[in-house]
């Protein structure tokens, strides 16, 4: 994953826009089987959509690379520059993460970020309440959106690739976020063409 001109992304030297978001497991018993998670991924790596989640373990990260579904580690909270920085080194050689969220405010981040070249993308989280950060160190910013026009104030003029997330709950299947990716873009197409849409 590597940042590109006019505030873009490229994957396998082509520009990339990330589709995708977070998968809550529906409540009570769980009815899901092998062949509906199997059905799950098929339409992950078939529609390019990215599953967000906190870091995992190893053998996650390999079967989502042996599945071809990507990935984006949410490391929020994880605020240890030591720490971090192993965390980034963990999952930067797996093929299915593409990027990382940190908190944009991370101490020490702007150090050991840029001595350190990632394959992954990181990018700054900036919650909705939060102005665009003073100090721009990530290769990317994911910002959250809670209204279109004040989104597109906040992120104007604005060069790093941006990462529209709306964060909504109740998203059971990958389907579903894939489908809510597609409105969140609609809605932002007036305010421009962002790096990436997630919900």
């Amino acid at each position: 994953m590597n940042v590109g001109s006019g505030g873009s992304i490229y994957f396998d030297g082509k520009r990339f826009v990330i589709r995708g978001g977070w998968v809550e497991p529906p409540e009570g018993p769980s009815i899901r089987d092998k062949n509906q998670a199997a059905r799950a991924a098929a339409f992950a790596r078939q529609t390019w959509t990215a599953m967000v989640s906190p870091s995992c373990d190893d053998s996650q990260y390999e079967s989502a690379s042996i599945e071809g579904v990507l990935q984006v580690i949410d490391l929020r909270g994880c605020r240890e520059p030591d720490a971090l920085n192993s965390y980034l080194r963990r999952i930067d050689h797996w093929p299915s993460v593409i990027a990382a969220f940190v908190d944009e405010d991370a101490p020490g981040a702007m150090s050991f970020t840029g001595a350190i070249r990632y394959q992954v993308l990181v990018a700054q989280y900036v919650p909705n309440e939060r102005p665009m950060p003073d100090h721009i160190w990530g290769s990317a910013l994911a910002v959250e959106v809670a209204s279109p026009a004040e989104f597109g104030t906040k992120v104007a003029g604005c060069t790093r690739p941006i990462v529209a997330v709306r964060r909504q709950s109740g998203y059971h299947s990958i389907e579903e976020v894939r489908a809510a990716c597609d409105v969140l873009q609609r809605d932002l197409a007036p305010y421009g063409d962002f790096a990436g849409y997630l919900v």
